[in-house]
C-alpha cells in the first residue's frame, strides 16, 4: 500500500521525469519479503533496486558490507559528515585568503 500512495503523490506532482536514477528501497522495509516485487509491480515504468550502503567502512563490526536495512541511516551519516567536511574546507579557504590579501 506504502508505495501506491508514494507513487500517487509522485505522479501527482509530475515527478517521473526526475525520477532518473529509479526508485531505491531502503531501510528495514527493503528486507520484508516481497518488498521488492511489490515495489517493481507498482513502480512498472522505473528501475526498481534495494540501496545497499558503500563508501562506508569501520561502522560495524561483523559484516563486510552492513546490510540493506542500515542503508537509509548510514546514508544520511554520510551525507552530513561529508557536508560538514565540505564546509570546514570552504571556511579553511575563505580564512586562508583573508591572511594572504
Amino acid at each position: 500500500e506504502i508505495y501506491s500512495v508514494i507513487q500517487a503523490k509522485v505522479r501527482e506532482k509530475n515527478l517521473n521525469a526526475c525520477m532518473t536514477a529509479g526508485v531505491v528501497i531502503c531501510g528495514g522495509g527493503s528486507g520484508i519479503h516481497g518488498s521488492l516485487d511489490a515495489a517493481k509491480t507498482v513502480f512498472s515504468d522505473s528501475a526498481v533496486r534495494v540501496g545497499e550502503p558503500f563508501g562506508v567502512s569501520g561502522v560495524m563490526t561483523g559484516f563486510e558490507m552492513p546490510p540493506p536495512c542500515y542503508a537509509a541511516a548510514l546514508g544520511a551519516l554520510k551525507y552530513a559528515v561529508d557536508d560538514v567536511s565540505m564546509e570546514e574546507e570552504s571556511s579553511m579557504r575563505c580564512h586562508a585568503s583573508v591572511k594572504m590579501s
